[in-house]
């Protein structure tokens, strides 16, 4: 027993020390997996084990991100990929994928994040890091990693834009009695969807004809359709069914414009605008029953200024009229929305205000729908420091218990796009609304002042891309390719008449980092901050808190905002590039890090009272953010040690030598191959001197590998110059397509003239298989005789946990299993003991 005690010891030991110097590692209860359990695919042709220290801590953590940081003193970038597209992350069994976001990658160094779905308490556990396959692409993903994630690819305002417009056929007649042109734009859309049809069709669209902006053209025209693409005139030359009207003097003209339509009691009710010459707007009416044949426009309404989009709802015998009303028109900075009621369409009720505020905004020309027992808006608005030709003018969404009172903070859901027809002006829509399903009909303007209607459709939460992730957004924010960090884009936060800001809703604890490029924009009131937030009307409604910069305190140095108004300069100062910020939520405080180096701690705010993260500018310059993501967090946070780094295994059963007539015979068992190139047999015949090589596969053809196979494979060879009766060590070395090579443990033979049998006439122990295992491992050993054999199983501080033999064997090769599904996963030594021999070897158990 002394015996074993010192043979587990300098096992224990030597481990450890190794484990040291290569990994620098942490306790005596760290322990390291030689060859995984599986090859997770043989076109990978290195792994790198990483350790996992969760070992301080008493709490399990689930759905875990830990940090994977490479460099050259633990990783050879010169067997992976430039851009790292060849990693993957391999669990406990060496198969099973994990999900993982690389952060930075370099020839020189690199970091990575990989999601772990356990990581049990005072545990250490061993994953892999494959790479090696030049034809890999890459699986680098934030999405599956973190518990939020948005590299702004997909962030931008114009994601749900309308590709192409609708082909609008025009009869384009510009003065009284004049001859049509056919431009095809057109502007303002008004639709009535009839899913039963009606006359022969489900659509029916009112529009004017607008080409290059002419609103002398703007006569209220018909089209219908039964799929939403081809769209046509539901008879031969009826358009404009609204000609235009007469002017005088001669170079004074009248004008019609805005139309409405409305299906009731089976006829189709075009509402719409005559803006005279004579400085009134006249609401005028028609009626048809088969969208053909109309009656003549009578007038209904008259104002003194500028009447705009007329929007109107039948409903339980009352009419709804919504219109927008500006002495200014679209260049006015306040316009004034109106309610008016009626039971025939004909006579209206007084005027009621409509309580519609968008700070920093001018709503223009809207529509406006009724969804079950609210009423819905879409409109679309200009700065209050632009005028209606802005080509920031974007679609908003709001919604209303009673037509009267709308949202105070309403969605935006389209802008203009980079390159597409609407990429000068979006104008005004149509809808219709189900459950948040919007169908969106909108009117826009191109660059080159051509006029279109183009339709898009989606989840509310869907438009824009800004609300796919993000739960609130403020203030004119975009994807940019100005700068990016990873990908294409980044997001671009512009400092206007109002904040831009991007909002999540977030409690609990977890890290937040983000990605700030310093453009070193020292102007006045620039801000560029992360920052937590405690739930809105709480008892402190200034406790927020951030990291960034703030030119109100300093233009050289980084500040830390510590509570409300509070910031602090930090002793990080401002360069021209991309800086990661952090912000750590503890269960007492919150510490702030610029670029992974803490810069100071607020107590103010803890994991029990944060509701929402952010990111944010002023009122003042350009904000660039990328790749914000926010993870898991504890304390303490799990360690983690890069160990060594393998090529593809051969996973060996056995290797044994023993006499023949005139020679000895080593054979061994590979269980799998995965690049195994072949094999190399080295000798000595005295402890003290080297091995030296006395046949390989480069001239042995019995001794090539099978390459990569999954499959039993056994091979045998015979070492004819020997010397009876003298005692060899021999060791089998397998070789990669890479040339890297793996030495296995040695063993003895001899040619003694005593010896017989195809076993050495020594006792023979072999390493378990498979190893690491998960459950159940199988032990093989060789007794030269019968013999009372002890085999027992050991952990790593040397305690026995379990007695697998303890009885007389015959002699030859025995194979015992072992079950270990009750112990915890760890580091297991197995010994065997016959009379005055014993050996040990050592098994890795991983649940």
């Amino acid at each position: 027993m002394l015996k074993l005690k010192f043979t587990l010891k300098r096992e224990i030991i030597d481990f450890i020390v190794r484990y040291i110097i290569t990994a620098i590692v942490f306790l005596p209860a760290l322990y390291k997996a030689i060859n995984a359990q599986q090859w997770f695919d043989p076109n990978w042709n290195y792994r790198t084990e990483i350790a996992v220290d969760n070992f301080d801590n008493s709490n399990s953590l689930s759905d875990y991100q830990i940090n994977i940081k490479l460099d050259h003193s633990n990783f050879n970038f010169t067997l992976s990929n430039p851009n790292g597209e060849d990693i993957r992350i391999a669990n406990s069994d060496g198969v099973t994928l994990l999900p993982f976001w690389i952060e930075n990658w370099n020839s020189d160094s690199a970091s990575m994040w990989v999601k772990m779905s356990l990581i049990p308490a005072n545990t250490i556990l061993i994953i892999y890091l494959y790479h090696g396959n030049s034809s890999a692409s890459s699986m680098s993903n934030g999405d599956e990693t973190f518990l939020f994630f948005d590299d702004f690819e997909n962030f931008t305002p114009t994601g749900m834009n309308s590709p192409e417009y609708l082909i609008t056929p025009t009869n384009d007649i510009y003065f009284p009695g004049g001859e049509p042109d056919h431009f095809g734009q057109a502007v303002h859309p008004a639709i009535v969807f009839i899913p039963e049809g009606w006359n022969g069709y489900q659509y029916w669209m009112a529009m004017t004809p607008y080409p290059y902006g002419g609103a002398l053209y703007e006569n209220p025209s018909i089209l219908c359709s039964n799929d939403n693409v081809n769209w046509v005139e539901p008879a031969e030359d009826v358009n404009p069914i609204v000609p235009p009207p007469p002017s005088s003097p001669p170079d004074d003209y009248s004008y019609n414009n805005d139309p409405e339509l409305l299906l009731v009691n089976n006829m189709l009710i075009l509402y719409f605008n005559e803006t005279n010459y004579d400085g009134n707007v006249y609401l005028k009416r028609m009626e048809s029953g088969d969208g053909i044949n109309w009656s003549s426009p009578a007038i209904i309404l008259a104002f003194p200024q500028n009447l705009m989009s007329p929007s109107l709802i039948y409903e339980n015998d009352t009419y709804y009229l919504w219109y927008l009303r500006s002495s200014g028109g679209c260049y006015s900075h306040l316009q004034n929305i109106y309610l008016r009621e009626s039971s025939d369409g004909i006579d209206w009720g007084p005027e009621q205000n409509v309580n519609l505020t968008h700070n920093g905004f001018v709503p223009w020309h809207f529509d406006i729908q009724k969804e079950g027992s609210k009423y819905t808006m879409i409109y679309v608005a200009y700065r209050d420091n632009e005028d209606c030709d802005s080509d920031t003018m974007s679609l908003y969404y709001s919604e209303s218990p009673d037509g009267i009172n709308w949202s105070l903070e309403p969605t935006r859901l389209l802008s203009v796009s980079n390159s597409g027809w609407d990429n000068r002006t979006i104008y005004r829509s149509t809808f219709l609304v189900n459950s948040n399903f919007l169908r969106i009909w909108y009117s826009a303007r191109s660059i080159a002042n051509e006029w279109h209607i183009g339709y898009t459709e989606g989840n509310i939460r869907d438009f824009a891309g800004l609300q796919t992730k993000w739960d609130k957004i403020n203030g004119r924010l975009s994807s940019s390719q100005d700068f990016s960090r990873s990908g294409s884009y980044s997001l671009k936060e512009v400092g206007d008449i109002s904040w831009p800001q991007i909002f999540k809703d977030m409690n609990g604890r977890f890290s937040l980092n983000a990605w700030y490029y310093d453009q070193m924009d020292a102007s006045p009131n620039y801000l560029a901050m992360i920052s937590v937030w405690n739930p809105e009307n709480a008892l402190y409604p200034l406790n927020t808190i951030g990291v960034g910069v703030w030119t109100g305190i300093s233009t050289s140095h980084y500040v830390i905002q510590t509570d409300g108004e509070n910031f602090v300069e930090t002793s990080v100062s401002r360069t021209l590039r991309w800086h990661k910020l952090t912000i750590n939520v503890n269960q007492d405080n919150c510490d702030f890090y610029i670029d992974n180096t803490l810069v100071g701690t607020s107590d103010v705010l803890d994991e029990s009272n944060i509701s929402r993260i952010s990111s944010e500018g002023l009122m003042t310059g350009l904000v660039y953010f990328d790749d914000i993501y926010l993870r898991s967090y504890s304390e303490p946070d799990p360690l983690i040690a890069i160990g060594d780094d393998y090529s593809l295994p051969v996973e060996l059963t056995s290797f044994i030598g023993y006499p023949a007539t005139n020679n000895i015979t080593l054979e061994w068992t590979t269980a799998s191959e995965i690049n195994n190139q072949g094999f190399i047999i080295l000798r000595k015949n005295e402890i003290s001197e080297n091995y030296t090589e006395i046949s390989s596969y480069q001239y042995n053809d019995y001794l090539k590998g099978a390459g990569n196979s999954n499959m039993e494979h056994n091979y045998k060879y015979q070492d004819f110059n020997v010397i009876k009766d003298m005692v060899y060590w021999y060791k089998l070395v397998d070789i990669d397509f890479n040339g890297l090579k793996n030495e296995n443990p040695p063993i003895q033979a001899s040619l003694s003239s005593t010896a017989s049998g195809k076993y050495p006439n020594t006792l023979q122990l072999f390493q378990s298989y498979p190893n690491p295992f998960n459950n159940i491992t199988k032990i093989s050993f060789y007794l030269p005789e019968e013999q009372h054999v002890l085999l027992r199983i050991f952990d790593i501080q040397g305690k026995e946990i379990e007695t697998l033999l303890n009885i007389k064997m015959e002699a030859g090769l025995h194979t015992i299993p072992w079950d270990a599904s009750r112990l915890n996963s760890g580091v297991y030594f197995y010994q065997i003991q016959v009379r005055s021999q014993n050996d040990v070897r050592k098994c890795i158990f991983i649940k």
